[in-house]
């Protein structure tokens, strides 16, 4: 939300690139939007796997606790520096990127505090429940953020794919983009 300065919003710093990109959308809310042209529609199941983990917060926490460790860890560092030179290369803003070089960090930023809430999650099931339960609850952290990983590691997700389809008889069932997520 940007601590309440508009200018760091994330609404507000995506507009920005947008309109370095001479992107001009109509809001969410239009039914315009949904006739625009600029936004890949093959782009919205990212969005839309995020809304449907956000409607069950309470069943699916664990999920979420890693989806959000896979999104404050994605992109650290040399990612978002490569980002930020071929966005300057092409003319168009760098702010959204150079925000999260700052605050996605490991020392302090989103990803530390991120992986410190999962280590206290897991200490808490440890300390209530015993190790078999840590294992359980955190099978269900790395599903989520797997979740994370199959929309983002294309090139890890094809690998697994090749490697599960040469382990399984012929005759097998093919998975689903669902059995690889959740």
């Amino acid at each position: 939300m940007g601590r309440g300065d508009m200018a760091k919003n994330h609404i507000t710093i995506i507009h920005k690139v947008l309109a370095s990109m001479d992107m001009d959308l109509p809001h969410i809310r239009q039914e315009a939007f949904l006739h625009q042209g600029d936004l890949p529609d093959h782009l919205y199941g990212f969005s839309i796997h995020q809304v449907c983990l956000s409607l069950f917060p309470d069943s699916l926490y664990n999920e979420i606790l890693g989806y959000n460790l896979g999104i404050e860890m994605f992109g650290l560092g040399a990612m978002r520096l490569h980002e930020i030179q071929k966005l300057r290369r092409h003319g168009l803003d760098v702010s959204y990127e150079e925000a999260h070089l700052s605050i996605d960090n490991f020392s302090a930023g989103h990803a530390r505090q991120s992986a410190e809430i999962v280590v206290a999650y897991l200490d808490e099931v440890l300390r209530g429940s015993g190790e078999e339960a840590v294992q359980r609850e955190w099978r269900r952290i790395w599903r989520g953020y797997a979740s994370f990983a199959y929309f983002v590691e294309h090139a890890l997700v094809k690998r697994v794919r090749a490697a599960e389809a040469a382990a399984e008889p012929a005759d097998a069932p093919a998975d689903t983009p669902a059995d690889l997520v959740i």
